[in-house]
């Protein structure tokens, strides 16, 4: 398991703390990261955020189950993802995951 040097697992929740020399190359390698993962994905989730700010609790929650529902109306995203899962590799997303 990878630990960030705040002691916490690595998992996009906390911040990583690294010298000021290694933003940038730490930056770099986040977004790398990132841009592995399935493009359509990250819109939805870049979209509901926006979406949610100032919204009630109420709104949020509706915001967040339409996002879920259209995921699951995409092609490939969900299948994809849990086989991959299940057979412990990465996913190949056809079009980066994107309709």
């Amino acid at each position: 398991m990878d630990y960030n040097s705040a002691g916490g697992n690595r998992n996009f929740t906390r911040p990583d703390i690294v010298p000021r020399a290694q933003v940038l190359p730490r930056a770099l390698e986040l977004a790398r990261e990132i841009a592995k993962l399935p493009q359509g994905a990250i819109r939805t989730d870049k979209e509901t955020v926006m979406r949610n700010v100032g919204r009630t609790l109420e709104e949020q929650l509706r915001n967040e189950a339409e996002a879920v529902l259209s995921m699951w109306l995409r092609r490939d995203s969900h299948a994809i993802g849990a086989r991959s899962f299940k057979e412990r590799r990465k996913p190949e997303w056809p079009n980066r995951g994107l309709l």
